[in-house]
């Protein structure tokens, strides 16, 4: 268990496995009516998003989901408890030999889309985290390099 503010205990979770091949299809057929409910609130994600149907219903390939097997969506109020459990849930992810994928992406898309919400039951509860998870197909030494932190010790 991850900790929550205030021991509210208000988060929720929704992993897909067994129903990938269901939730990408419906993804996909979503895809057109998200782009169309952001054009003008958020036009560069809808170009963006416009160039990822294109990318799947041309060359067949899948820029949100990358054919992962599992997706987790943690669902909460408190953006806090979602890092936390987020966090936690990529460190055992990791430990394990998995690898773990957040998507702001997927975010937006399923909180723009009342048949995503409806289908993965989340009821009244908000998407807070989405990720993908899986089996990383390469295997790296060290992690992508970075800045240095901004940090005071004092």
């Amino acid at each position: 268990y991850s900790p929550t503010a205030r021991n509210a205990q208000g988060t929720s979770f929704v992993v897909i496995q067994r129903e990938m091949s269901e939730f990408r299809s419906l993804l996909w057929r979503e895809m057109p009516r998200v782009v169309q409910a952001i054009e003008e609130d958020a036009p560069a994600y809808a170009r963006k998003f416009e160039g990822f149907i294109r990318a799947y219903e041309q060359e067949g390939k899948d820029p949100l989901l990358f054919n992962a097997p599992a997706f987790i969506l943690v669902a909460t109020d408190n953006m806090w408890d979602a890092g936390l459990a987020a966090a936690n849930m990529e460190m055992v992810a990791v430990a394990s030999g998995a690898g773990v994928l957040h998507s702001g992406y997927l975010k937006r898309i399923i909180s723009t889309s009342s048949e995503l919400l409806s289908w993965l039951g989340l009821g009244n509860a908000s998407p807070a985290c989405c990720m993908l998870a899986g089996y990383p197909a390469v295997a790296y030494a060290r992690t992508a390099p970075r800045k240095p932190g901004k940090f005071s010790v004092r």
